[in-house]
């Protein structure tokens, strides 16, 4: 069975997590794809909460999720990710709450790039109602 571009590109994130160490199973991934379809998605950040919320990174591994994150769907390097940093130990604020990341300029509303196959697929994707 062949995934959609879109479908495609999100399952490969979750694998890239697998890779990397980040202990998430099959089921993950297809509750995320899920999650990200439920919210439309109408944002980055929405596809980010739906891995957040799906993929479920370890607290102290949040900052490499974030950077994985970024270099997968923002093209942005990634710092080497041993879980350490350069210079010396930082204490952790506690904030209480997520850190929203800046969104990059240069942003393209979803579907705005979708092919001709990409939007008929995405039909498939629709739940249907049953009367």
């Amino acid at each position: 069975m062949t995934l959609p571009v879109a479908a495609a590109h999100l399952a490969g994130f979750a694998r890239l997590l697998r890779s990397t160490g980040f202990g998430n199973v099959p089921e993950q991934t297809v509750t995320f794809l899920d999650a990200v379809r439920l919210l439309g998605p109408r944002s980055m950040t929405d596809i980010r909460e739906a891995a957040l919320a799906t993929l479920a990174p370890q607290p102290d591994r949040h900052r490499e999720f974030e950077a994985l994150f970024r270099a997968w769907f923002w093209g942005d390097a990634v710092a080497a990710a041993d879980g350490k940093d350069d210079e010396e130990t930082q204490v952790k604020e506690d904030g209480g709450g997520r850190e929203e990341l800046p969104v990059p300029e240069e942003s393209f509303p979803a579907g705005e790039m979708a092919s001709s196959t990409e939007t008929l697929a995405a039909g498939s994707f629709r739940t249907k109602t049953l009367t």
